[in-house]
């Protein structure tokens, strides 16, 4: 909220697919990404009393820029910071802070007003899951190295440099010296490794821990993680991994002074910093600190009095007084809000609203900002999943699942319950189902009626305005009622009794429900049409809207559900490497059925290994070929259904500085550090 208003009472994150489904979950860049080649093992950080080296050098040999660099590692009072147009830091800055300078030096105060439709599960990094908790873990928790979403490359961050050794396969990155967590204490490369120690711990539930290990199963072997010194933080990859470099930025710093003690009496569990914890016993690295959480209704940050970077002028960021995340209903809710002056921006504009709003842009004092293509597509899939549950000899339901392709549960489990009915998994599992059901979309009808003609159907996971990685040519189950009636009576699911719906070949009705979450009407509008195409085609179709919450729970823990709707967003960075969690079997959001201990069918065992190999070679060239395969796959087999993408728009509060709108989501507060407002 601007700071002549009264007050009201979110910093960026590195996201992998290990996010929830409908988050950020898959990998997608407009423009030219970068691609992890075997030249750039190094980067710099420009340092004040050295040779000034690029952010993100090509080759490992440091080249004069032409111009001042975009941030600079500095000591007050140097001559080369004199030169370039730094003041003098305060006496209790790092020895090795962050200049940025590429940014207009802003002015301190006010707060910025942020809605969210949900708050955060956790607090805790290591239990980050949903899109608020990786949002908030970005807030608070530094990582080793930064992505720069406006230009989409990597940058320095509590890193100052790295480089990449080929002989040992060690990665070295070097810390600033002096940077402080927020209670004062130093900190130091052990805080960095104390997350890797938690990564592996079997008593600790974490989903990415097979983005730190090479090769599958019994022969998987773990990266090393090492701290030599206070200053120095090592990872030695056991065989080459190109995708080593994106894996290890998933790393945070944790204040090892807290929660060592914590974790060695057995307490770090999933309640250690979650919904109710104290905001004073939280020790963060990022720009924010969390000061207040009233549940269902608000957020409020502060800045880390400790935080490491600063403007040329020599003001430590962040230049906002408070950061404020304020709860609301549903998306519809967020327009309003905003319109009635409450909240300072909309990173997420229905488009059923855009001309609303490109009218009263002069009034409201706020300007609407273009961004293209959306990165992020709308897809439905089937419950695909091949366990259940049993009783135990205590009496105690308990998880069953099949550790090898095609392994059926033993007859000597006592009253196994599947997930899913027998019937709904042969109708489900069989891919012409699917390819049917694709067919049966009509997709351009969604996007002329909900997106009010601004989107672009889709086919697959990886939508066009991903140039670098987008596969043109895969294979296209477009609208064709006719076809997907061929294809189910081919199934042999017809109507046997004349009530206008198909029975399968034992006679069961094809009835089946589709569920979504509350608070996004797109989506519930979406799930009603593709409710009335699929019973076009004779399948008895209900929907369902759950709570996103009570959603979660279902597609992780109950798996009572038939088909969902829901969002794929973009990984952060955009690279393949974030994508594991989508394409591997065992990966969290995986279609259908995630985290399986095998592959259970043929197609998925060929993305596994074309996955692995993706990794193996440094080669761009081949990651593409691989990786276009690998959709191709993807589409043939369906196990998630892509509808469409849409073209993006933001709004922004007039008079906040330093915006950087990018098609990356979050668009406009990746940045937040930097952001203040230009007037009193």
């Amino acid at each position: 909220m601007h700071p002549n208003r009264p007050s009201a009472g979110i910093g960026p994150a590195r996201l992998s697919c290990a996010g929830l489904l409908g988050l950020l979950l898959f990998v997608a860049a407009c423009g030219e990404p970068p691609v992890l080649e075997p030249a750039q093992p190094t980067a710099t950080e420009a340092t004040t009393g050295t040779t000034a080296a690029s952010v993100n050098t090509p080759t490992p040999e440091a080249a004069e820029p032409a111009g001042p660099p975009a941030l600079l590692t500095t000591t007050a009072g140097t001559t080369e910071a004199l030169v370039l147009g730094v003041a003098s830091l305060p006496a209790d800055a790092p020895a090795e802070a962050q200049i940025a300078m590429d940014i207009t030096p802003g002015r301190y105060g006010g707060q910025l007003v942020i809605p969210a439709v949900e708050g955060p599960r956790s607090f805790n990094p290591i239990f980050s899951s949903s899109i608020t908790d990786q949002y908030v873990s970005g807030l608070q928790f530094s990582p080793l190295y930064d992505y720069d979403w406006y230009h989409q490359q990597d940058r320095p961050a509590l890193a100052r440099s790295w480089e990449f050794d080929k002989a040992s396969l060690t990665w070295t990155f070097h810390l600033r010296e002096g940077v402080k967590w927020s209670d004062g204490q130093p900190l130091t490369a052990r805080d960095f490794l104390i997350y890797t120690e938690l990564l592996f711990d079997p008593e600790i539930p974490n989903s990415e821990r097979f983005f730190f290990q090479t090769g599958e199963g019994e022969t998987a072997q773990r990266y090393e993680f090492a701290a030599p010194d206070e200053l120095t933080f090592t990872v030695r990859i056991p065989e080459p991994d190109a995708f080593s470099f994106q894996n290890i930025g998933l790393i945070r710093a944790l204040p090892r002074h807290v929660i060592e003690p914590v974790w060695r009496r057995g307490a770090f569990k999933e309640d250690f910093w979650s919904q109710g914890v104290d905001p004073a016993e939280l020790v963060v690295s990022g720009p924010f600190k969390l000061t207040s959480y009233r549940q269902g209704e608000a957020l409020t940050f502060e800045p880390n009095p400790h935080y490491w970077r600063y403007d040329r002028q020599g003001q430590r960021l962040p230049y906002l007084e408070r950061l404020v995340m304020l709860i609301v209903e549903d998306m519809e809710a967020m327009n309003l809000r905003f319109l009635s002056g409450e909240t300072d921006l909309l990173e997420s504009i229905k488009p059923e609203n855009l001309n609303q709003l490109q009218d009263q842009a002069q009034a409201g004092n706020f300007t609407i900002h273009e961004l293209g293509p959306s990165l992020n597509t709308t897809h439905y899939f089937f419950n695909l999943h091949r366990g259940g549950t049993y009783l135990n000899e205590e009496g105690e339901r308990v998880e069953w699942e099949p550790e090898r392709m095609g392994e059926e549960p033993p007859a000597s489990l006592r009253e196994f319950l599947p997930y899913l009915p027998a019937r709904n998994a042969r109708w489900f599992m069989d891919p012409e189902f699917r390819r049917a059901c694709s067919e049966a979309t009509n997709r351009q009808r969604m996007i002329d009626n909900i997106l009010y003609g601004l989107g672009a159907p889709l086919y697959g996971p990886v939508p066009a305005s991903n140039r670098q990685w987008h596969n043109p040519d895969i294979p296209r189950y477009a609208y064709n009622p006719d076809s997907a009636r061929a294809r189910l009576d081919a199934l042999g699911f017809v109507d046997r009794d004349g009530d206008g719906f198909r029975e399968d070949d034992e006679g069961h009705p094809i009835r089946f429900s589709i569920v979504t979450n509350r608070g996004n009407d797109l989506r519930e509008r979406v799930v009603q049409l593709l409710r009335e195409d699929l019973r076009a085609v004779g399948l008895e179709v209900e929907t369902r809207v759950l709570e996103f919450n009570n959603l979660i729970t279902v597609l992780k823990e109950t798996f009572d559900y038939d088909a969902c709707l829901l969002g794929l967003g973009t990984g952060v960075p955009p690279h393949p490497a974030m994508g594991g969690s989508l394409w591997r079997s065992d990966g969290e959001v995986h279609p259908g059925y995630p985290e399986q201990k095998a592959p259970q069918t043929e197609w998925e065992a060929e993305l596994d290994r074309l996955y692995a190999a993706m990794k193996r070679t440094f080669d761009p060239e081949e990651q593409r070929r691989i990786f276009f395969r690998m959709q191709e796959i993807y589409a043939e087999m369906q196990p998630s259904i892509h509808l469409f993408t849409q073209e993006s728009h933001v709004a922004t509060r007039n008079g906040l500085g330093n915006l950087k709108p990018t098609i990356i989501r979050s668009s406009v507060t990746h940045n937040v550090d930097e952001l203040y407002w230009e007037a009193p």
